[in-house]
């Protein structure tokens, strides 16, 4: 957590704050991971060329996987999706739209990491945790999930079932980095 403050050096009555973002660099939060590359632990099998990586940043947040057909599906054991985001950036927040049509209740208990390194060939690279989602996230729900101590710079962002989530697959409808460009 950030914080600023300053010392009146007197008793004020304050009716209005007025806080003015710098304007020399940094920008507006956009989403960073719009058609970026992506990969997951697994696709899975049977689902009619359904649930690639990819869907989750094609910038169609539509709920229902059969009929949107936009919605990633991960099989086997240690579920994961992860996107580069092809350069490092300053990662303030994650959103993400769950399943709505059936099964939403299998997003839940998840990790979002934030990596320097690229984690599937660099089994040693460690990631900075942006945020634990505790519990089901509702059907078809979007929720934006704000990182502990932002911004956290990295080029890997990556979804993890947690140690409780047990076998669930990840079935997201759609994954938002909101960042803007990393500045040493």
């Amino acid at each position: 957590m950030h914080w600023w403050q300053v010392d009146l050096a007197a008793t004020f009555s304050v009716f209005s704050v007025t806080i003015t973002n710098r304007g020399d660099c940094c920008g507006e939060l956009k989403n960073v991971a719009l058609h970026k590359s992506t990969t997951q632990s697994a696709n899975s099998n049977g689902n009619n060329g359904f649930g690639g990586a990819e869907l989750a940043v094609d910038g169609n947040s539509n709920p229902d996987y059969f009929v949107g057909g936009t919605c990633t599906h991960t099989a086997g054991q240690g579920h994961w999706w992860q996107v580069d985001l092809a350069s490092t950036f300053s990662v303030f927040s994650v959103t993400i739209t769950n399943r709505g049509d059936c099964c939403g209740e299998r997003l839940h208990d998840f990790d979002v990491h934030v990596y320097g390194e690229e984690p599937v060939t660099n089994q040693v690279a460690s990631g900075t945790l942006c945020h634990h989602y505790n519990g089901p996230m509702g059907a078809g729900v979007t929720e934006d999930l704000p990182c502990y101590n932002a911004p956290i710079s990295g080029r890997f962002v990556r979804v993890t079932n947690s140690v409780t989530n047990g076998d669930d697959p990840l079935t997201l409808c759609e994954v938002q980095v909101m960042a803007v460009p990393f500045i040493e």
